[in-house]
């Protein structure tokens, strides 16, 4: 079974990956909008390191398991019932940007994914089977 535990690392997301790797885990990936929702509403207002990136290509998505996510986050970018769960708005196109991460802060419905600066600061939240 999936569990999700938030750490107190306030930091990079390679800090983040080897925090949760630390603990035979792995930076969350929700599997699908309904959990994502279900993290959102238990993490209050913070930002969170989510187990995506399109660091080694950029445009190309994927997760620290290994899966391609490029087509489902366009797909979601494209259908604006989606786009609180995957997508605020569209990639970075200056490479600033190559770490997805969780944020919810006042915004309207509450959250969104994010391509972030990997040496940003956000919290780690650690997901294993």
């Amino acid at each position: 079974s999936r569990y999700h535990r938030p750490s107190l690392v306030d930091g990079s997301f390679a800090a983040a990956q080897a925090s949760c790797s630390a603990e035979g885990a792995y930076v969350v990936v929700p599997s699908d909008r309904a959990e994502a929702m279900a993290i959102f509403a238990t993490m209050g207002d913070s930002y969170f390191w989510v187990g995506i990136t399109d660091e080694a290509v950029e445009g190309k998505y994927l997760s620290v398991l290994g899966d391609d996510l490029t087509e489902a986050i366009a797909v979601a970018q494209a259908n604006p019932e989606h786009a609180t769960w995957w997508w605020n708005a569209a990639t970075q196109p200056d490479d600033s940007g190559d770490c997805v991460s969780f944020i919810r802060a006042g915004l309207d419905p509450g959250a969104h994914l994010d391509d972030a600066d990997c040496a940003g600061l956000r919290y780690a939240l650690c997901e294993c089977e």
